[in-house]
């Protein structure tokens, strides 16, 4: 088990999720491996409830993963939401969604000495997901799970890209 992270990991956050690396990696050793985070707002739960929903859910979360079909290479990602335990909506197995609007606005600030400096911040919202995946169904209340593989290749484009590299 990695995590439970404070922070989701959904859609492109994915990508550089060291809660995700970490079961990643177990996955790449042959062990069966589940990746856990906790949706969580700035506005919403404060630090004493933030995690309840997995405190809730997380040890049936787990059951039901494992009790999915694993293969070597294979891990799952489980994202709780941000919602007290009494409206969690249940379980949703879901595909890894992206946002249309993107993770990070690029943010000018100033240092206390008034030094300017650029601050990449993470947007706080879900709104422009995919619907149906595992960032949006999040956001609306469900236990997202999302099998996953550490391959990120992209073997569609090596015709085209082996024909431009080598010409």
């Amino acid at each position: 088990l990695s995590g439970v992270n404070s922070g989701h990991n959904v859609a492109e956050d994915a990508v550089y999720s060291g809660t995700i690396g970490g079961a990643m990696e177990g996955a790449l050793q042959g062990v069966k491996s589940i990746a856990l985070s906790q949706f969580y707002t700035r506005d919403g739960a404060g630090p004493a409830e933030r995690f309840d929903p997995a405190r809730a859910f997380g040890v049936e979360a787990v059951r039901r993963v494992l009790r999915c079909p694993w293969e070597r290479d294979l891990f799952y990602n489980v994202n709780f939401p941000a919602f007290p335990p009494d409206r969690v909506r249940g379980f949703a197995l879901v595909d890894q969604g992206r946002r249309q609007a993107g993770t990070f606005d690029c943010v000018e600030a100033h240092a206390p000495s008034g030094r300017q400096f650029f601050w990449l911040a993470h947007r706080t919202s879900n709104a422009s997901a995919q619907p149906g995946t595992d960032a949006a169904m999040g956001a609306e209340g469900w236990i997202t799970v999302t099998p996953m593989r550490p391959d990120l290749a992209a073997r569609d484009l090596f015709d085209v890209a082996r024909a431009a590299l080598l010409d």
